[in-house]
């Protein structure tokens, strides 16, 4: 399994200590200890290059072999360019520029990567042309030129975010606040046709309840949905994650997932792995008991929560 291998071969920053049944949570300042029959594990993911490239909003292959991210790098065609990385020899090696037929001299962000690694759905925007869902497919050892996804999902003229494709790669999970949604930016999924991408669903008033639901982590079996929204319970403005269930009876209210994964800082930009076990965040919370916030960066580190039990 490709999270126990990163396991092996990380420096685990934070652990949950197992008391029995009993799980003790050394990250946060409340020490919250909880009953459950979960292991959690949270550490840093091992980039050499974090602090060069400031990476974030992660998305990695189902083999765990590739790792695509966003960065402000000055060596950017644009704004913001995708980059990569490869697991290699028990590392992540030095970060690609994912080269012309992604990047451009507009922002090129969000980059999601296909379960097998053939295709990344991403964002580009522009002065010219509002946050518009690009899909480019890897072929004869490059990225094709990107294509805009265009009507009825993507429109130069409105706001999509957080295009993000299913495991099999038959639908494509966005966020838009086109007209029609319930409170401000909405989920939605399209189907993959013969002829291209059929007309957006709205996953319907529970799970967009909260409002400007953007950046949704999809689990492997499109049952589970993890968001960043502002932590109802705080002034701050810090955003926390919660998490939503799809049962027969439709889609749960969210639930805030609580100090086992929100720190004091803000927690965003969330990726479910595809093996089920592994979250990957941005989090501007660095260090342990007397942790503080990073205030140098807007999104932080990369840090995974590998759970035994799975977040699905």
């Amino acid at each position: 399994m490709i999270s126990d291998r990163i396991l092996k071969n990380s420096v685990v920053v934070v652990t949950l200590v197992i008391i029995g049944m009993w799980t003790l949570n050394v990250q946060h300042p409340n020490h919250e200890m909880t009953l459950m029959s979960d292991t959690l594990t949270v550490f840093k993911l091992p980039l050499d290059f974090a602090e060069e490239y400031s990476p974030a909003c992660v998305s990695l292959t189902e083999d765990g072999q590739l790792l695509a991210f966003q960065s402000p790098h000055p060596d950017n065609f644009g704004g913001h360019d995708i980059w990569l990385s490869h697991y290699r020899n028990g590392r992540w090696t030095e970060p690609v520029n994912a080269g012309p037929g992604i990047n451009t001299s507009a922002s090129e962000y969000d980059g999601k990567l296909s379960a097998d690694g053939t295709e990344m759905a991403f964002i580009r925007s522009d002065d010219e042309m509002r946050p518009s869902i690009f899909i480019s497919t890897f072929r004869e050892g490059r990225w094709t030129e990107a294509e805009h996804v265009g009507p009825p999902v993507s429109y130069k003229d409105q706001t999509e975010y957080g295009a993000v494709f299913s495991r099999d790669g038959n639908r494509l999970y966005f966020s838009s606040d086109r007209e029609g949604s319930y409170n401000g930016f909405d989920v939605y999924y399209s189907e993959r046709t013969d002829t291209g991408w059929g007309d957006p669903v709205n996953l319907g008033p529970t799970i967009n309840a909260k409002g400007d639901a953007i950046d949704a982590a999809l689990g492997r079996d499109e049952k589970t949905i993890i968001l960043a929204f502002p932590n109802e319970e705080s002034d701050s403005g810090r955003m926390d994650l919660y998490i939503s269930k799809k049962t027969d009876e439709g889609w749960s209210v969210y639930q805030n997932m609580g100090p086992r994964i929100n720190t004091p800082g803000n927690d965003a930009c969330p990726w479910l792995g595809y093996d089920g076990h592994m979250l990957l965040v941005n989090s501007t919370w660095e260090g342990l008991i007397q942790g503080e916030e990073r205030t140098d960066t807007r999104w932080g580190s990369v840090h995974i929560f590998h759970s035994s039990k799975g977040f699905e």
